[in-house]
């Protein structure tokens, strides 16, 4: 009589050290089958409401932090109550450095042109105008008095 593996294991600690530098989860997918699970960690929060996950959702193909009804018996493709919130210290995404703090009422996130973004006021370049405008003639033609360097527009689109 053979020995088999079993499929499930409880560790039943308050604590759970990991020598390995490396954790590969859902190690029992051979390599030619399709993986349809989704995989991650469930943090039970209690015993009434939904969990909390950090998991690989593989019918959307990215990283979530979600509200669950899941468990750690659960698989395939888990019910998600809604998303949950992220807080960092600095976000760096493709490249880009977002800023660390909100901006002011009215500003918008700049660029410098290296991936550094920031809050800067919207400076107002046509300045005020002023009156009624009953069509596109009138908006032109009131551009055009605030704006009348045909020089450095090209086609005359503002």
């Amino acid at each position: 009589m053979g020995l088999t593996k079993p499929k499930s294991t409880n560790i039943d600690t308050s604590k759970w050290v990991i020598g390995d530098p490396i954790v590969e989860m859902n190690v029992n997918l051979a390599d030619t089958n399709p993986n349809n699970t989704d995989i991650g960690f469930i943090f039970k929060r209690g015993t009434t409401g939904d969990n909390t996950a950090l998991l690989w959702d593989k019918s959307a193909q990215e990283f979530i932090f979600a509200i669950t009804s899941a468990t750690g018996d659960s698989i395939g493709d888990l019910a998600i109550t809604a998303y949950s919130d992220l807080q960092i210290k600095n976000l760096i995404s493709a490249g880009l450095h977002y800023p660390t703090a909100d901006g002011s009422n009215g500003q918008v996130i700049v660029t410098d042109g290296a991936g550094n973004l920031s809050f800067s006021s919207t400076p107002m370049v046509w300045g005020d105008i002023t009156g009624t405008l009953s069509n596109q003639t009138d908006l032109q033609s009131e551009l055009d008095l605030k704006f009348d360097d045909s020089s450095s527009v090209t086609g005359g689109i503002y």
